[in-house]
């Protein structure tokens, strides 16, 4: 069984504090690579978002606490490609073309 691959809204530099100095590698991902994940820890705290993935990804867990990538570790980053003038508001999500996906990779440097 593979190990759950992370979603994050953003790159955090202190979830990428054990492996600095690093290099990230993005690439944009593509509705059909998304599909094909099957389990994901999510740390994506807007509902409209996280409810669509939840409708592709069928094992969808909520993240915890902070994330912590790992060297090697490959992760996805699910961002809005707009926002509202009203801070606090939910921008509605109703399909993947409402979102920017990203399948990220880290890799330590010596």
């Amino acid at each position: 069984m593979s190990k759950p691959v992370r979603i994050l809204p953003s790159i955090p530099p202190s979830a990428l504090a054990d492996v600095m100095p690093c290099v990230i590698t993005v690439q944009p991902m593509s509705a059909e690579e998304l599909s094909k994940v099957k389990e994901a820890i999510c740390y994506i705290r807007h509902p409209p978002t996280v409810q669509l993935l939840g409708s592709i990804i069928p094992r969808l867990q909520p993240g915890g606490q902070e994330a912590k990538i790992q060297d090697g570790e490959a992760f996805i980053v699910v961002s809005l490609r707009s926002r509202t003038a009203t801070s606090g508001q939910d921008v509605e999500v109703q399909s993947l073309s409402d979102l920017i996906v990203a399948k990220c990779t880290v890799k330590r440097i010596k």
